[in-house]
């Protein structure tokens, strides 16, 4: 039995495929003005991008050249003659565009920060935020759900930490709402009392 193709879904493929060519358009022309983390976060959505469309390495850096402005550009101009563009492959890409966007000076500051976040006078959803931002930069934490979830709890003010310890989280994931949770009946209590 021979299948026939629908134009209608090749058009809407199509169309969806252009949608986030645009998208990564504004994410790669954003690289201009982004810095230290918000580079790596960049080429997480790029990948995102990359991973729905489904493409192979040589389409992934042919694609990502090809958005380039500015500074990127100018930059990958000056580059691409050190490089061989027949084995080149997304990992060494990015590598290349880290070490102009995402020095490891910069890696350095942010690993020294992260290890030192403390969630201060911050709430649960902001440190959280923060925490999540740059978790992923820090080797010994990214991938290793124990040194995450330690780190985390380390860095918690100590009234939250002792709620998260009484309820026995055994996860990063249950440690956050257990904090969420804790930071709302603090609040709750606060509030009582002012009544």
């Amino acid at each position: 039995m021979t299948t026939r193709r629908n134009p209608n879904n090749e058009s809407d493929q199509n169309n969806q495929n252009n949608q986030f060519l645009a998208g990564l358009a504004n994410l790669l022309q954003e690289q201009s003005r982004a810095q230290g983390a918000q580079i790596q976060q960049l080429i997480q959505a790029v990948e995102t991008i990359f991973d729905y469309m489904q493409l192979i390495d040589a389409d992934r850096v042919r694609r990502a050249i090809f958005m380039f402005h500015d500074d990127a550009r100018v930059w990958w101009h000056g580059s691409r003659s050190a490089v061989d563009m027949a084995i080149l492959t997304w990992n060494i890409f990015k590598d290349l565009f880290y070490g102009k966007y995402f020095t490891v000076s910069t890696r350095t500051r942010l690993v020294r920060e992260f290890l030192e976040l403390l969630q201060g006078s911050m709430s649960i959803s902001e440190y959280v935020k923060k925490f999540e931002r740059v978790r992923y930069i820090v080797p010994m934490i990214s991938g290793n759900a124990v040194e995450e979830l330690k780190h985390f709890m380390e860095g918690l003010n100590a009234s939250i930490l002792c709620d998260i310890r009484l309820s026995g989280a055994t996860t990063y994931r249950e440690a956050v709402d257990e904090a969420m949770l804790s930071e709302k009946e603090m609040n709750d209590i606060i509030k009582e009392s002012q009544a």
